[in-house]
């Protein structure tokens, strides 16, 4: 006699929640314990008490005192001295720097530069 296949199926799935539901009683036996501890309020907020003095430290915060910097004047001093007629540095400290030649770097500021002004 032949089992038609949506019987087959049917016990399948009948299988699975039989297994399902015995994980489930497994997992909740297993965490009666817990269950129960989570029943007392006062035992609860006393816990947690603990665990916070446990966590709790001090230490001192100490303010950061501002530098002023002249940012306006640093990035007009990075153009001269890589940029300008006469730079300070030599070509290879700006393929050390800028890890590219400087006829390399121009070129791709100027392709930026005409896709956004921002640059």
């Amino acid at each position: 006699m032949d089992i038609p296949h949506s019987s087959v199926r049917l016990h399948q799935t009948l299988d699975e929640e039989d297994d399902d539901c015995t994980l489930l009683r497994y997992l909740i036996e297993e965490d009666q314990p817990n269950y129960e501890l989570l029943d007392d309020g006062e035992e609860i907020g006393s816990i947690v008490a603990a665990m916070d003095e446990e966590s709790t430290f001090h230490r001192t915060i100490h303010e950061r005192r501002l530098v002023p910097k002249d940012h306006a004047d640093g990035e007009a001093r990075i153009m001269r001295h890589y940029f300008g007629a006469n730079p300070v540095y030599t070509p290879e400290m700006f393929r050390r720097r800028f890890r590219m030649k400087r006829h390399v770097f121009v070129r791709i500021l100027n392709g930026v530069h005409s896709v956004d002004r921002y640059f």
